[in-house]
């Protein structure tokens, strides 16, 4: 190879071969960006993927299944996460296991995502505020 005086060459492009394959959160936003999602809703899904690989020490999803989907699940409620958000966030974890790992999770139900404190009261609303006070 050819190399100008003064060039010390290490600026030059490496062949396609020696590049790195998108990462798993690229790919996923590059699944949700070519299926036209909102770009909030990119946001979104990144992020809770990247909450659920991180909660469970960086382990790929593709070795983790519906235990860990529940785990996860189930910390968001323990923390305060409303179904609204759990639900969001199962929803992200779907679309990652079914369009990206292209694997078939058998999912939790909604109705088991529910907070602790909404399911003391079955059947009923729970109490409003002025009526706890």
């Amino acid at each position: 190879m050819y190399v100008p005086i003064g060039h010390t060459g290490s600026d030059h492009n490496p062949p396609a071969t020696d590049r790195q394959a998108p990462k798993l959160l690229d790919k996923l936003r590059m699944r949700l960006e070519s299926r036209r999602y909102r770009p909030d809703t990119v946001s979104r899904f990144v992020e809770w993927n990247r909450q659920f690989i991180l909660f469970h020490h960086k382990r790929h999803p593709a070795s983790m299944g519906r235990e860990e989907i529940e785990t996860f699940l189930d910390h968001l409620g323990q923390s305060g996460y409303g179904v609204g958000l759990q639900a969001q966030a199962r929803q992200a974890l779907a679309f990652l296991y079914r369009e990206v790992l292209g694997q078939t999770v058998p999912w939790p139900e909604i109705a088991r995502l529910r907070p602790e404190a909404e399911s003391s009261f079955p059947g009923a609303q729970p109490p409003k505020l002025l009526d706890r006070a």
